[in-house]
């Protein structure tokens, strides 16, 4: 049986509004920007609403939707009211829930994560859908209900671009300033000498990069005092114009004396990017 919907609801052409996930670590709220619903494996037309407003990761979301549709029990355990609400289940205090909102449905659906079995490494889950019934499933499902909100949020800086939409480009360094422009046969050209022609395996492979540039993590606050150590400016085909600035990121200090390990974080080169589009 699929665990969120049980016997009596067929999921094969459902389509989902919004749901949520709230753990220990707070509320996660995506909503379907698609009037007509967002199949369950679809990637795209998914936005972050709480804790805050962004685009969502379609990867990931489609990832954890195609597990919910997919979650079967390991062991169905029939309750009642009453006994539900007996400790060994972990149900009336259950700290992971997702709320599911199916298209053309009155109420979201509820499933609820409880107590770990006593036997073997599943977990007990309720579904609002099967009042009657308790699952047990397997415990990796509720270990992604906890992921912090960068997990579920858009990391792309340029999420709908592609190389192919870049028609001018130009970077400064410190030192020089380097500018290239598409041709009306596609080709990549110096745009001080339009008779040579730019190296196109080397441009092409910057534009993919800043194309599909994800960050490692997500910060607020002011931006760094020093100077950007690279500014991008592009045109893409819209006509919009784009900024991408990069700053060194200050690195911590090793302790005299202290060998700094391999992977420690102080030896990483990190950069700090800004993208601006007008």
């Amino acid at each position: 049986n699929c665990v969120y919907a049980g016997e009596k609801a067929p999921i094969k052409n459902e389509k989902l509004e919004w749901f949520t996930l709230t753990s220990t670590s707070g509320k996660i709220r995506l909503e379907c920007t698609n009037t007509a619903g967002c199949e369950f494996e679809k990637e795209s037309d998914w936005v972050l609403k709480e804790p805050v407003n962004d685009l969502a990761d379609g990867t990931n979301v489609g990832s954890f939707l195609a597990g919910v549709k997919n979650l079967t029990s390991v062991e169905k355990v029939p309750v009642s009211p009453a006994n539900l609400q007996e400790s060994e289940y972990g149900i009336s205090n259950a700290q992971k829930s997702l709320a599911i909102k199916i298209k053309d449905r009155a109420e979201p659906i509820l499933v609820r994560i409880g107590a770990r079995s006593a036997i073997g490494s599943s977990v007990y889950a309720h579904s609002s859908a099967t009042p009657d019934q308790l699952y047990l499933v397997a415990s990796y499902f509720p270990d992604t209900m906890k992921e912090a909100t960068f997990y579920w949020r858009n990391k792309r800086f340029y999420p709908d671009l592609s190389a192919d939409k870049v028609k001018e480009i130009s970077w400064e360094t410190k030192n020089k300033k380097y500018a290239f422009i598409k041709n009306s046969a596609g080709a990549w050209e110096i745009k001080k000498d339009k008779n040579l022609q730019a190296n196109e395996p080397l441009l092409g492979g910057l534009i993919g990069t800043i194309a599909y540039l994800a960050a490692n993590s997500i910060q607020d606050g002011a931006l760094p005092k020093n100077k950007p150590s690279l500014q991008i400016h592009f045109t893409t085909s819209d006509g919009k114009n784009h900024e991408l600035s990069l700053y060194e990121k200050p690195v911590a200090k090793i302790e005299k004396g202290k060998k700094p390990k391999l992977d420690d974080k102080n030896m990483r080169k990190e950069l700090i990017a800004t993208a601006d589009t007008q």
